[in-house]
């Protein structure tokens, strides 16, 4: 039972980063990714890892990259982007201009989600409208406030002001 429910877990994980993937293509193009990693010095020349296999490894492969090993990462390109990679080619990647890379295509995204009323669909879009989001905000303030702005009682101080947005 617990086994069949972790399997259905990961289908619905698969499959809800296969839906982002492909709102992310209607975006930014593998092409771009490409261009991108030229502009930030991460590709210098053709090699076997591209930089839309590694932007996939790092930000959509369900890993840990910080804690995963090598040879997983190198499996998992192998079993889900078909990229034959050994670990020494994953292992010389990993290093400041990955991160350039990875933060450049970030911040083009974000700005061209920021900037359009484009919206990445989900499986919830069919009972959802919208989201509303709450929050508020509590602090005290002085005793000779206590009539104006009436604490919540109890133990805690006499006056007090909440906030919510």
């Amino acid at each position: 039972m617990a086994k069949a429910k972790a399997l259905k877990n990961i289908s619905n994980m698969k499959n809800s980063m296969k839906q982002i993937i492909k709102e992310i293509l209607k975006i930014i193009s593998k092409e771009e990714v490409e261009k991108i990693a030229r502009e930030v010095g991460f590709i210098q020349r053709q090699g076997k890892i591209q930089a839309w296999d590694f932007l996939y490894l790092c930000a959509f492969s369900g890993l840990d990259v910080s804690k995963n090993t090598l040879v997983a990462m190198s499996a998992n390109l192998n079993g889900n982007m078909a990229t034959e990679v050994s670990t020494q080619a994953i292992h010389e990647r990993l290093n400041d201009k990955a991160v350039a890379f990875l933060m450049e295509v970030f911040t083009r995204l974000l700005n061209s989600v920021a900037l359009t009323d484009s919206k990445i669909s989900t499986i919830w879009d069919t009972h959802f409208d919208r989201i509303r989001i709450v929050d508020s905000t509590a602090f005290q303030v002085p005793r000779i406030y206590k009539k104006e702005y009436e604490g919540s009682g109890g133990s805690s101080q006499p006056a007090g002001v909440k906030i919510q947005l």
